[in-house]
């Protein structure tokens, strides 16, 4: 199932990082889903996140000027036949 998932701290950059790799490899639960992580040591933020393949319409990350805020935006498109 698609998702996001994310970390804040101010461990060691390698132990975040690890830590999302793992939860994003636990929602990959078919062959098909895409997957991508992203990471801002300097602010300590680590995010990754599945879709649905090629259902990824954009991510945006974006940082304020002072560098000590962050937003990360997914979306995704889905196309429902009823």
């Amino acid at each position: 199932m698609p998702g996001i998932v994310g970390v804040i701290s101010q461990r060691e950059a390698h132990r975040c990082e690890s830590l999302v790799s793992t939860m994003v490899e636990s929602m990959e639960h078919e062959p098909f889903y895409a997957t991508g992580t992203y990471a801002m040591p300097e602010l300590g933020v680590y995010s990754g996140w599945t879709s649905l393949d090629a259902s990824l319409t954009g991510a945006q990350f974006v940082v304020n000027e002072a560098k000590d805020a962050a937003l990360i935006l997914l979306r995704q498109r889905t196309n429902l036949l009823l």
